[in-house]
């Protein structure tokens, strides 16, 4: 469907586009971009998405930059710069920074062609995931009235649809929804004695590529653990690991130099690896979008995959009971937002715009809140556009030579590893000898053929002795208010819509109980109807197509086992096939018997070959 939204575009329409997780949405805003003269405008709540796209254009001598919280003011000036004199071909821009000055300002002077917005589903308040900032984006076009919108998102039902065109104020737009359908996606819902042992169990031997999804991050170590202990090769990955860290672990992951990855949602956004196999959910995830896009994640391939929803019996109670803490009442809110003020030190009636060092941890300890719920209730307050909160804000880190050209260039440090590291500085970075320049430690550490952590030692070594003065990268939480602290008793909330909201999780949530529970609707065809998707036929290999098989079934384990022999005189047959014919149990028990009788063998593909008589 990419060559009709990209005809929608070029042709001046306003567009929707849903796009499955690994649809290749950013191709239908790229390719039109590229293909006219000006600039393309891409709004985007994802940082880590945003540096991916902008590394990935400019590795492409397409010139891409990003404005997002963490960037100093000089620096956002400096790519406003770049913007107006026509020296950009894409701009990637966050939500919040939208409403800046500093942007609005220069805005009039870009000539920007296309605005594409993703995440699409951000700016409905029905969305499993409203941003207020998003809304900001209206203010943009009405500066920008004849520019042709794209708006993308991989899950909208069809009420966020609608809601994405009113918010938008697209009257007329060309919509594209491509089939929610996965054809080669088996979708199972498994209740296992014990998830770490089936965890164990799945995975003994597994040379494929999978990942593991928790909800916790204590959680995600704990598994990976265990899993490493079985000999299989796992690690895990969150949002609160440093960026060197995250990024050498999704490196050594995507290369497959780690098979399984067990981790919050915080991993796998654009990340375009289509050989991973098997995706499991520890936990059960709140809400079918959320579901849907992580489980996408496998078989991009198209080749036959599996997404496992592992569950005990008492997660629906427990899904339920979320509501309330989700959504705290209206006391509950305000007095987490005095507590906030007063942590900050923000005084009364000042604030707004300003980004303040955030620990949620110490935050909660000291004014001795429940975490879970001093964060529901800062989440509420950023719904309501009344601050914002950035788990991790992220500076960059600088560096520049402190010492004169002259004696850089007869400069022996007493150290061939250090001497090598000027080198590689002066070659990569132009500029350096002048004035600060960004530093990529990973990028470096790859173009040096080195370890990043050596180099980051090197370049501490070398700052220690006054040669370059290198700031390292900053990553911290942070919050940013919106507005000016209120006093309080003016504290204003609007705590109808945080009721509205509530309402619609909780209806969202009830469909992922349903998913669950339900023993008679294909799982895929279930996921399809809840997007509005009706075209969608049984899979045929999720655990309820399956089970319908095994009932149809006709005779018994004999009957299925002489089945099996007669395909295997034709040649080698995976097992996963036979399972999708016959059902699991079924398969499973004509395999044992006629492995009982030494008529079949696995050969080293992992196929089932027939013995000879």
């Amino acid at each position: 469907m990419q060559e009709d939204i990209i005809r929608s575009v070029i042709t001046g329409n306003h567009t929707l586009a849903i796009l499955p997780t690994g649809g290749g949405k950013s191709i239908c805003f790229q390719v039109p971009a590229m293909m006219q003269e000006g600039m393309c405008l891409v709004v985007s709540p994802l940082i880590a998405l945003m540096k991916d796209q902008v590394e990935q254009l400019n590795r492409r001598n397409i010139p891409a930059q990003s404005i997002h919280t963490g960037l100093s003011n000089s620096e956002i000036q400096d790519i406003l710069e770049l913007a107006t004199a026509g020296a950009l071909k894409f701009l990637y821009v966050s939500p919040e920074r939208l409403d800046s000055s500093a942007f609005k300002n220069e805005l009039s002077d870009m000539n920007i062609r296309l605005l594409a917005i993703d995440e699409a589903h951000c700016i409905s308040q029905w969305g499993y995931d409203f941003r207020p900032a998003y809304l900001k984006i209206n203010q943009i076009r009405k500066q920008l009235p004849d520019i042709p919108v794209i708006a993308l998102t991989a899950s909208a039902t069809e009420e966020v649809q609608e809601d994405i065109a009113v918010q938008l104020h697209l009257h007329t737009l060309n919509r594209f929804r491509q089939s929610f359908e996965r054809p080669n996606l088996a979708y199972f819902v498994i209740q296992p004695e014990s998830k770490h042992h089936y965890i164990s169990e799945i995975f003994n031997g597994q040379t494929d590529c999978g990942i593991v999804y928790c909800k916790s991050r204590r959680q995600t170590k704990a598994v990976a653990d265990l899993l490493i202990m079985k000999g299989v090769s796992a690690d895990f990955y969150h949002a609160g690991l440093t960026t060197e860290t995250r990024t050498r672990k999704q490196e050594d992951w995507v290369s497959g130099r780690t098979k399984v990855m067990v981790c919050t949602n915080a991993f796998g956004m654009g990340i375009d690896k289509p050989d991973v196999r098997l995706v499991v959910h520890f936990d059960t995830p709140d809400c079918l979008e959320n579901y849907y896009q992580e489980a996408g994640r496998a078989g991009r391939d198209l080749q036959y995959s599996k997404a496992i929803l592992l569950t005990t019996p008492g997660d629906a109670a427990q899904l339920r009971n979320m509501v309330n803490t989700r959504f705290p009442s209206y006391e509950q809110i305000k007095s987490v937002y005095l507590a906030l003020m007063n942590y900050l030190g923000v005084p009364a009636g000042i604030g707004a715009g300003n980004l303040y060092p955030f620990d949620p941890g110490r935050f909660s300890e000291n004014f001795r809140l429940n975490i879970l719920e001093s964060t529901y209730a800062i989440q509420a307050l950023e719904k309501a556009g009344i601050l914002s909160f950035n788990e991790s804000t992220w500076q960059p880190s600088t560096v520049r030579f402190t010492v004169e050209t002259e004696t850089l260039r007869s400069l022996d440090t007493g150290f061939e590893h250090l001497n090598q590291l000027i080198k590689g500085l002066l070659r990569m970075y132009e500029g350096i000898l002048d004035h600060d320049v960004k530093l990529n430690e990973f990028s470096l550490a790859r173009f040096m053929y080195s370890d990043m952590t050596e180099i980051i030692q090197s370049l501490h070594q070398l700052h220690g002795m006054g040669i370059i003065e290198y700031r390292a990268r900053i990553e911290q939480p942070s919050v940013f208010l919106t507005l000016n602290r209120m006093y309080q008793d003016d504290f204003s909330f609007n705590y109808t819509e945080h009721l509205k909201r509530k309402e619609v999780f909780s209806k969202r949530l009830e469909h992922m109980v349903t998913y669950l529970e339900q023993q008679h609707t294909c799982r895929s065809t279930f996921i399809a109807h809840y997007f509005g998707d009706t075209s969608v036929q049984d899979c045929g290999i999720c655990d309820i197509c399956l089970q319908k098989k095994e009932k149809n079934v006709s005779g018994n384990g004999f009957a299925v086992a002489e089945k099996i022999l007669e395909l295997l005189r034709h040649g080698p047959v995976k097992i996963n096939t036979l399972e999708s014919q016959f059902g699991l149990n079924a398969t499973r028990n004509a395999i044992h018997l006629l492995e009982t009788e030494s008529m079949i063998v696995l050969n080293e593909r992992g196929e089932l070959v027939r013995v000879k008589a």
